[in-house]
């Protein structure tokens, strides 16, 4: 077992990984964007692959098979990037309140003592015969919470685009809805419900494909030229 930083999620060296079959990171973040991504990225891959590859310094890279199990520990939810697909990780929300002097004391001198090889036979002898290390970790209200943490605010519009239409579109339009939006007018429909958030039309095509806003497969002409038409109400039968 390890622990686990900043700089060895980013180095790309994987050398943490080397002999372990446990490794836990405590408040691991990224102090830019692009730090942010790259933790995200090393651990949807960690989380997958049956292989790592460790290069460490002065020595021959070499590819192990990877048996290292991942936790981590945080106050701040928005510490990793989760998207509304995520099927990788399990979050945990710890309700429990602090004990007594006496309680840590007793956990300590466990700990320093017989604690370690009863936790293992306890887990040695688990039944797991109901687990399937195939399946999605279970979703929790707290994952939820902190995937919508995660969304900017154009991602949430689309997605709220997509799940309830009918309260997006009526509650801005005021009017009986049509089928049929191109690009433009739910670029200015965002625009005019986020007047403060400048979001570029590139981003916002991006929300909208993220949230697999029903679409034509090629543009069409419109007057103004030519654009994408969207279905955010769903194809129509006829």
């Amino acid at each position: 077992a390890g622990k686990i930083d900043l700089n060895a999620l980013t180095s790309g060296r994987n050398d943490w990984v080397r002999c372990k079959q446990f490794a836990f990171g405590e408040d691991v973040r990224g102090t830019t964007m692009q730090e942010s991504r790259e933790i995200r990225d090393q651990l949807k891959d960690a989380v997958t692959r049956s292989t790592v590859r460790i290069d460490e310094k002065y020595v021959k890279a070499v590819e192990f098979p990877d048996k290292c199990n991942l936790m981590f520990s945080t106050n701040d939810p928005t510490n990793f990037h989760m998207d509304d697909e995520d099927r990788r990780f399990f979050v945990y929300n710890s309700r429990a309140m602090p004990e007594s002097q006496e309680f840590y004391q007793r956990i300590d001198t466990w700990a320093k003592s017989y604690g370690p090889a009863h936790l293992h036979r306890y887990f040695l002898d688990m039944d797991l015969g109901d687990f399937n290390p195939m399946g999605r970790p279970p979703v929790t209200e707290t994952k939820r919470m902190v995937m919508a943490m995660n969304r900017s605010w154009v991602d949430d519009w689309a997605l709220q685009l997509k799940e309830n239409p009918e309260v997006v579109l009526v509650g801005s339009f005021g009017r009986p809805l049509f089928w049929t939006f191109s690009f433009n007018e739910l670029f200015a429909l965002y625009s005019a419900c986020r007047s403060d958030d400048k979001v570029l039309r590139p981003m916002f095509d991006r929300a909208l494909l993220a949230a697999d806003i029903h679409r034509c497969v090629l543009p069409c002409k419109v007057r103004g030229g030519t654009q994408v038409i969207y279905f955010p109400r769903g194809v129509p039968e006829e």
